[in-house]
C-alpha cells in the first residue's frame, strides 16, 4: 500500500512540476509582448512581436536587452544600412547610424530576456533591427553586433520574428565584424581597436 502512495505522489509531482513549468515559461514572456498578443488589432495594423540573440562562439546567448529597438519603413537606404551594418567591407558603422537614425520608423526596446514588440503599426514592408552589446573584459571598450529581418506584415497580422546572428571566427571566415566603442567617448569604430 505504501508503494502505491508513493507512485502516486510522484506523478502528482511530475504534473505539479509540468504545470509550474508552464506557468514559468508565460511569466518569463515581456509584458510588453503579451500585451501586444492580447490587444486588438486597428483596421490596416499589423502587430509585431520578436526577440533578439546572439550565438557567441563559445556557445553563449546574447540578447539585445536594454537596447532599443527599430522597425523601419524598407526603403533602399534603410537596407544598404542595416546590410552594411552586418558585413566587414562596409564603410564606418557611425555613417550607417546616420542613416537609420534619419530612416521612418517605429521605436521599442529589448526587455531584460531579450524580447521586443511593436503594436499596431501600418501594414507594409519592415526591417527590424536591433544591436547585442558587450563590454569587452578589462579594456574600456565595448563591442556591439547589429541583428536585423525583413518582416512583410500584412493587416491585422500578429508578425513573430527572431533577430539572430552567430559571432564566430573560422580559419575561412569571420563574422558579423563586431563594432568597437570606446566606453568613455562613445566614438565608434568599424574595427576593433
Amino acid at each position: 500500500m505504501g508503494e502505491f502512495f508513493m507512485h502516486i505522489s510522484s506523478i502528482c509531482g511530475g504534473l505539479a512540476a509540468f504545470f509550474m513549468l508552464g506557468a514559468c515559461q508565460q511569466a518569463a514572456k515581456s509584458p510588453s509582448v503579451a500585451a501586444a498578443e492580447a490587444g486588438p488589432v486597428q483596421d490596416g495594423m499589423g502587430t509585431i512581436i520578436g526577440r533578439g540573440i546572439l550565438r557567441m562562439p563559445n556557445g553563449t546567448l546574447l540578447t539585445c536587452a536594454g537596447q532599443r529597438v527599430g522597425a523601419y519603413v524598407e526603403t533602399s537606404e534603410v537596407v544598404r544600412a542595416t546590410e552594411g551594418m552586418r558585413f566587414s567591407y562596409a564603410p564606418p558603422a557611425g555613417l550607417w547610424l546616420g542613416v537609420l537614425a534619419k530612416a521612418e520608423r517605429r521605436e521599442s526596446k529589448c526587455d531584460s530576456n531579450g524580447y521586443f514588440s511593436f503594436a499596431n503599426i501600418p501594414a507594409g514592408n519592415w526591417i527590424v533591427a536591433s544591436t547585442v552589446a558587450w563590454k569587452v573584459r578589462d579594456t574600456g571598450y565595448g563591442q556591439f553586433v547589429m541583428i536585423s529581418d525583413d518582416v512583410k506584415l500584412k493587416p491585422g497580422q500578429k508578425a513573430d520574428v527572431l533577430l539572430s546572428s552567430s559571432y564566430c571566427c573560422s580559419d575561412g571566415y569571420a563574422g558579423p565584424t563586431p563594432v568597437t566603442v570606446d566606453l568613455a567617448t562613445g566614438r565608434i569604430s568599424s574595427y576593433p581597436y
